[in-house]
């Protein structure tokens, strides 16, 4: 049996890697999260002008911060 071992260098470089990846995570969470408050604070005016609805709005605000994926 042929055990690979890992050094503690790529260890740290991989525990790096994954908070890096976290805090893109959270990063892109708090973007949208942010977004979706600045769309519900927008006259219907400024809405039409992108577009969208009140309507539109109301749905996008109530997805959950993480579900940022587009919809149809």
């Amino acid at each position: 049996m042929n055990i690979v071992s890992v050094e503690p260098r790529d260890r740290l470089e991989a525990g790096r890697s994954i908070v890096r990846l976290v805090l893109e995570r959270i990063r892109i969470w708090r973007l949208v999260h942010r977004s979706r408050r600045q769309l519900e604070g927008m006259p219907d005016h400024a809405l039409e002008d992108l577009g969208l609805t009140r309507s539109d709005v109301r749905k996008e605000a109530a997805r959950a911060f993480w579900d940022h994926n587009h919809r149809s």
